[in-house]
């Protein structure tokens, strides 16, 4: 099982994040359905990921899922007001801007692997 969850859709974004957290020694899954994301919710799990570009129901769903599981870190394109509202209000421990959480992706992931 994964330490890190990203439940997105996005390819390319969601192999940075993989990279990313393999480069700080953590190992990293994404999630394409919520049946998926719940099947990879274990003790294991320190930080999901959700992307708020997803369905918003979908992703109001996927961090009432991990919110009581894992550090649950939404992320969503600025413009986008809406989504952070309706993951603000599902309960995401913290939500970011994209651009903000490319920025701080590295000092997550490194937080999250000195948590034991």
């Amino acid at each position: 099982m994964a330490e890190i969850i990203t439940f997105a859709s996005d390819l390319i974004f969601t192999s940075k994040i993989s990279a990313a957290a393999k480069a700080v020694g953590l190992s990293a899954a994404t999630a394409r359905s919520l049946a998926a994301l719940e099947a990879a919710l274990g003790e294991e799990v320190r930080v999901a990921f959700v992307d708020m570009s997803m369905p918003t129901e979908l992703a109001v769903k996927a961090i009432e899922s991990c919110r009581e599981k894992a550090n649950t870190i939404a992320f969503y394109s600025h413009v986008q007001i809406d989504q952070r509202k309706a993951a603000e209000a599902a309960g995401v421990h913290r939500i970011l801007p994209r651009s903000q959480f490319v920025i701080e992706l590295n000092d997550i992931l490194k937080e999250a692997a000195r948590r034991e």
